[in-house]
């Protein structure tokens, strides 16, 4: 893509984390994360992505695909491996792509697109997103997105197990609650 990431932090020497940015912010977002995950033994990259902060601001490319394959660019010139993608606001959308651009075979999403059950009778027809990110060696839960009543709630309680480095079989495991879409998460088809 010909785009020159002229600040690409790093820290630590371990398995890569690879941070991208929201809009308007640049690499400095991730500053304390950075530094907790260096410290545990994380390799921790941020980059100023294309038209932010150092980076170059040229006049085209500001779209997903190409945000995409602007992270693929970093990642092959770094030559990383096993990485893990974390993006935040805008940057979310970047990974995303990136998967869906780029695929990763240690990957697997699992989604589900609904009608809440707790909205099977009145008028209204909310829908709901849910997605699980799988690393498929371990069966472990690297991320959840939900889109959706009550996602503020739920992504809290999610993030307890996967801070506990939660399966997907645990998550099948584990008792619904039931009526709402909590129980949407250990329901997921495999």
């Amino acid at each position: 893509t010909g785009i020159a990431f002229t600040h690409v932090p790093y820290r630590g020497g371990g398995p890569a984390v690879v941070f991208s940015h929201g809009w308007p912010l640049d690499a400095d977002m991730w500053e304390y994360q950075m530094e907790y995950l260096s410290s545990r033994g994380y390799r921790t990259i941020a980059f100023d992505r294309r038209g932010f902060g150092r980076s170059d601001q040229p006049w085209t490319g500001y779209d997903y695909d190409t945000f995409a394959d602007d992270i693929a660019q970093l990642i092959k010139h770094l030559d990383l491996r096993d990485v893990t993608l974390v993006g935040f606001s805008m940057g979310g959308g970047d990974v995303s792509r990136y998967i869906a651009r780029h695929g990763s075979e240690a990957i697997g999403v699992h989604r589900a697109r609904f009608r809440p059950m707790s909205q099977a009778l009145p008028a209204r027809d909310p829908k709901v997103l849910l997605k699980l990110i799988v690393e498929r060696a371990s069966g472990r839960v690297l991320g959840c997105h939900m889109v959706g009543e009550h996602a503020a709630e739920i992504i809290q309680m999610a993030a307890i197990p996967l801070g506990m480095g939660a399966t997907k079989a645990d998550f099948d495991r584990t008792m619904a609650l039931h009526p709402s879409v909590a129980e949407e998460f250990v329901t997921l088809p495999s």
